[in-house]
């Protein structure tokens, strides 16, 4: 695709707005949740255009993306709470349970933990650097 990747979400995500108001005279966020789930299933199998962007494609990259921010580490800005590595047991991903490694069969209790994690519970994000000339490296 000769997009970038915010290129291809808002060409295609413009192409989805336009084609729902041109359907259903409204919004996808005022559809009702079985029409939504439709609409993206439409997508899915679909090969309508949305602004240059075929929708599988689009469809393919939004599950793809939501589904690495639903499991990243919350340093990241996903995965709010762990909820996705508690779900699953997901331990997090620290090396200081290395001594567990080889020992199979042990149920593992406790809570996951992120890289930024302060120990107290607190997730610190990455801050956002500022631009050159403002401060930033």
């Amino acid at each position: 695709m000769p997009y970038t990747p915010a290129e291809l979400f808002r060409n295609a995500l413009r192409g989805i707005r336009e084609d729902v108001q041109r359907r259903r005279q409204t919004s996808f966020d005022k559809l009702p949740a079985a029409e939504q789930d439709a609409y993206l299933e439409s997508l899915q199998k679909g090969r309508q255009d949305l602004q240059g962007v075929p929708a599988q494609v689009f469809f393919e990259s939004l599950l793809e993306l939501t589904i690495e921010g639903f499991f990243s580490d919350p340093v990241y800005g996903g995965n709010k709470d762990m909820a996705a590595w508690r779900m699953i047991g997901f331990p997090g991903a620290y090396a200081s349970f290395y001594e567990l490694v080889d020992q199979h069969g042990i149920a593992y209790t406790r809570p996951p933990l992120s890289m930024g994690d302060n120990g107290r519970g607190v997730i610190h994000l990455h801050p956002v650097s500022a631009p050159a000339g403002k401060g930033g490296r």
